[in-house]
């Protein structure tokens, strides 16, 4: 489309903002209304494409369930008649995260929290609807307002969510046919192991992908990189996270941080609201089933290198993640506890002596 150009006798085209693998993003104006909107459509050559019209149908549908204030809003859903498909959404003024962190690079800690927090409400409102958003990444999260003293995050691009099957999600579930198990879709820097195999996700998976993206706010790049796609998808699964520097990996950022990164999903949090409580450092008052069916070490700080290497401004690294949740130490024991210990030990040793007898005698 060109600038100018009315289109469905509405919405004015001011300019392209923005251009994908399948679909441009126009800033226009809505005559109608009087307001700014941003207008999302196919591009020509998958207009024939049934599934990617199934798409982008479906991002429409997700996120028009979202109504949260960190979920883009959805206006308008309606194909043309030339048959190209095509969303009227808020018109955002910010920049992708990847282009802050292109900017910027590393990100304050406190700055980091901030993010995520926001990030972690939309995912609240989507996982309470049974909605799994599968492709969090850094180019999906907007960020307005920066340089202004607060970032206000949008999380964007619903397209290839999974209805994980919540009644509020009802007349959506035929989505999930189109990502079923064995079927990889997402971006590999940002996926979890299991989705990396091709397995069933749950909630769990986009708190990895969360973590992901702290990290590398955190860093400055992912924690795995590199430029053949199936040796990153290889990393997620085989190696450990790279350490965080001591002063993060001390602090409860970087405690929830590599919690969100554990291989199992098991391993990682239940709801948005622990991942949530773990930033602030707080301990949710009630914890979930699938928490208390399988107890996570509560988090605790980790040592930390007080000597950095010499001749560098590299912070010294801590222990791998691994090592970042510390071992509960051993409860003290008890005055009967040792009572009792000491009969077993001089009941083994009189049993001992019997049988030696025994074997003398005969």
């Amino acid at each position: 489309m060109q600038d100018g150009q009315i289109f469905e006798q509405r919405y004015r085209i001011v300019r392209e903002v923005g251009r994908g693998s399948y679909g441009i993003v126009y800033a226009a104006q809505d005559l109608h209304a009087n307001q700014n909107v941003a207008i999302k459509v196919l591009l020509p050559w998958v207009r024939a494409d049934q599934d990617l019209r199934h798409r982008l149908q479906r991002e429409a549908k997700l996120t028009r369930m979202l109504v949260g204030q960190h979920a883009v809003r959805i206006f308008d859903f309606a194909e043309t008649p030339d048959g190209d498909l095509y969303i009227v959404m808020e018109f955002l003024d910010g920049e992708e995260l990847s282009q802050l962190l292109l900017r910027e690079g590393r990100l304050k800690p406190e700055r980091v929290a901030e993010i995520g927090r926001q990030i972690l409400d939309a995912l609240r409102e989507s996982h309470r609807l049974g909605v799994i958003h599968r492709d969090l990444k850094p180019h999906n999260v907007l960020v307005c307002g920066a340089g202004s003293g607060r970032d206000f995050v949008k999380v964007l691009d619903f397209g290839i969510a999974k209805v994980a099957g919540n009644e509020d999600g009802s007349g959506l579930m035929e989505t999930t046919r189109l990502t079923a198990p064995g079927n990889i879709v997402g971006t590999p820097a940002y996926m979890s192991p299991e989705q990396c195999r091709g397995e069933p996700l749950t909630v769990a998976s986009d708190f990895y992908s969360v973590g992901v993206l702290m990290y590398e706010m955190a860093v400055g790049r992912p924690p795995f990189d590199d430029p053949n796609p199936l040796q990153v998808l290889m990393l997620h699964n085989t190696q450990p996270v790279p350490p965080l520097s001591p002063a993060i990996t001390g602090a409860p950022l970087g405690q929830a941080i590599l919690r969100a990164l554990e291989k199992d999903p098991k391993d990682r949090f239940a709801s948005a609201d622990d991942f949530l409580a773990a930033i602030d450092g707080r301990t949710p008052e009630i914890m979930s089933s699938t928490v208390r069916s399988k107890r996570v070490p509560t988090l605790r700080p980790a040592p930390v290198a007080t000597v950095a290497p010499t001749g560098s401004d590299v912070p010294a690294l801590a222990s791998p993640s691994a090592q970042v949740l510390s071992r509960r130490k051993a409860p003290s024991r008890s005055f009967g506890q040792l009572i009792r210990s000491y009969w077993v030990a001089i009941l083994i040793v009189l049993l001992l002596i019997v049988l030696a007898a025994t074997r003398l005698w005969n």
